[in-house]
């Protein structure tokens, strides 16, 4: 697993919020278990933000976040990136809008699939906190928000068809790493 680590630039999500309950859910790395058991219509969602930001890149955003471990409620955002600010002026009343901070991320793409990418999105998320983050210098930065970027491979534009979403991640280098980095340079 090779993700792609760079500093984001902040940008907007405005979309739609709703409010669930999952059990032993703490991220949005549970959330692909939970898509199956929600009844939402994407489609018309998403058509409604797409007319409403036409000036941004096509990029769709889905996030879980205010999560309540006790009790496993979370929010849920199935939103728009926002990436031109004049598209800013038409949020609506009854849409959500979450600045993303920006800063340093991994970026995982899942496998390319031609059916539901839910369990390869599952499946990534597992890899990312079972071995990836583990293993690695980093450590997951809880101040800011993870999330799942679509874009055009999510809709199958590119592989013969097959689907591919990414896993955007948070974070930052573990103490011991900028302490061991400080040694070699002798700052």
């Amino acid at each position: 697993m090779n993700p792609h680590i760079f500093e984001l630039t902040p940008f907007t999500v405005v979309g739609y919020t709703s409010r669930h309950a999952k059990e032993n859910m703490k991220n949005t790395a549970d959330a692909p278990t939970f898509w199956n058991t929600i009844n939402l219509d994407y489609g018309p969602i998403l058509t409604k933000l797409y007319d409403a930001f036409p000036k941004s890149k096509h990029c769709e955003i889905s996030m879980c976040y205010n999560v309540d471990e006790n009790t496993g409620e979370f929010t849920y955002i199935l939103g728009r990136g926002i990436d031109n600010p004049a598209d800013l002026i038409n949020i609506e009343p009854g849409m959500t809008r979450i600045d993303i901070t920006g800063g340093l991320y991994a970026i995982f793409s899942t496998p390319p699939v031609f059916d539901s990418y839910i369990k390869a999105a599952q499946d990534t998320w597992n890899e990312i906190f079972l071995n990836w983050l583990p293993q690695s210098e980093f450590e997951y930065d809880e101040t800011r928000h993870d999330f799942e970027y679509h874009d055009e491979r999510d809709h199958g534009k590119y592989f013969g068809g097959k689907l591919q979403i990414d896993i955007c991640i948070p974070i930052r280098q573990r103490e011991e790493e900028i302490r061991k980095s400080q040694l070699r340079t002798g700052g």
